[in-house]
């Protein structure tokens, strides 16, 4: 099977570490791997403090922002939240590009609740 290239260097077929996924990289929790972060807690505090932020097996992510001083930290859509984490951290999180249109659905259902979420300008007939 021929891998495709992603546009942000990283084939399809292979995990990523979240904290060298760029921004628009969208893919799913595949793994936590306490170990291959670089933080100053103990692995598993790290694995605790990930898990509680969402970062469980089969959670899709989304890359939404970079910081700009070294890149960091990088802001994070996560299932339905959007969370900061720092790169250091981020390496614990294995992620796998994910090849369906569920991702567009998600955003679309994002974008459809922001907007039903808008209140009509007084006087402005709806009818």
């Amino acid at each position: 099977m021929t891998q495709i290239p992603h546009h942000n260097g990283h084939s399809h077929h292979q995990p990523i570490l979240l904290g060298n996924a760029r921004r628009g990289y969208r893919g799913v929790v595949q793994a936590i791997d306490p170990h291959r972060g670089a933080s100053s807690l103990q692995p598993i505090e790290l694995e605790s403090r990930l898990i509680e932020l969402g970062f469980v097996e089969g959670a899709k992510v989304e890359v939404l922002h970079e910081g700009i001083i070294g890149r960091d930290p990088i802001a994070v859509r996560v299932d339905n939240i959007t969370i900061a984490v720092r790169r250091r951290e981020a390496m614990a999180v294995v992620l796998m590009w994910r090849a369906d249109c569920s991702f567009l659905i998600w955003r679309l259902r994002d974008e459809l609740d922001r907007f039903s979420a808008v209140q009509p300008c007084p006087g402005w007939n709806t009818q």
